[in-house]
């Protein structure tokens, strides 16, 4: 049986003339045979994984469409109506190329006009990623929300909050949310947050109030399989204020009651005439 990734693409690359295709050296029938199988959808959201830029179609195809002025001077076309339709075949209102999470932060350049670069915004500086934010993203089709400064060169307001794009799934009957643009999320430690719902040191706690404690906790991966399992309180710290926005509005729909508290730890340093 076909997957729905596959039927959505075949049904849409009507909407991408052959001339087109002909000035990429390519065909309809080339791309199908190279797209990738896999895929993701996180309600509303159509990932796409980062092999499909090693299909060399897929690659001169997509380098036009989201990287013009860096494409090896391959012609730009319109992709749009394509992607629209991929994402009403697959019940998605947008679509991105999921790519693996960065070690490093890299700078843009100077004079490049940051709201036309498709990628998430990285730090004005170049550092080790330590919030491990998605900034190889590629949005395709949808709004996913203004390119922003990693924290702590920008510290996003309730605005930020209200104008990025949020997607939400269940694992093991629990709710998760996030902003895709910015914040990571692994699907891969599924098992070990079941694991945690039934550990035996868990069970053993089940008759007495117990606390739990989740250091680095993201938007929640652990720390609601704790809350699930029956602690009577979970306290959480993040790094990450768009991680810490997700647990929130995570937790809201999950119906548990939350206090948040939003701190910057700052480094103070005397200065050069301050008395010892």
């Amino acid at each position: 049986m076909q997957n729905a990734f596959r039927s959505a693409v075949q049904q849409s690359l009507c909407k991408i003339s052959e001339t087109h295709l002909d000035s990429i050296e390519t065909a309809a029938e080339k791309l199908l045979a190279t797209l990738p199988a896999a895929y993701s959808i996180y309600h509303p959201l159509l990932l796409i994984p980062s092999t499909i830029l090693e299909r060399a179609a897929w690659n001169r195809l997509l380098l036009g469409y989201v990287i013009p002025d860096q494409s090896n001077n391959l012609a730009h076309f319109d992709l749009g109506p394509f992607f629209v339709q991929v994402a009403e075949a697959t019940s998605t209102t947008h679509v991105a190329i999921n790519s693996p999470i960065p070690t490093h932060n890299e700078p843009h350049a100077p004079d490049t006009d940051s709201s036309q670069v498709p990628f998430n915004a990285a730090a004005d500086i170049t550092s080790t990623n330590i919030l491990r934010s998605p900034t190889n993203l590629i949005p395709l089709h949808g709004d996913f929300g203004p390119p922003l400064p990693s924290f702590p060169n920008h510290i996003p307001s309730e605005n930020d909050f209200e104008k990025a794009f949020w997607v939400s799934t269940t694992q093991n009957g629990i709710k998760q949310t996030w902003a895709p643009r910015y914040t990571m999320f692994s699907k891969g430690n599924v098992t070990e947050k079941a694991r945690l719902l039934t550990l035996p040191s868990v069970q053993n706690l089940q008759h007495k109030p117990w606390t739990a404690l989740d250091l680095f906790s993201g938007i929640g991966y652990f720390a609601f399989s704790y809350a699930r399992a029956g602690a009577a309180r979970v306290l959480c710290w993040d790094l990450n204020p768009w991680s810490t926005e997700g647990l929130r509005r995570g937790a809201v729909r999950n119906g548990w009651e939350l206090t948040c508290q939003v701190s910057c730890l700052l480094r103070v340093e005397r200065s050069s005439d301050a008395e010892d």
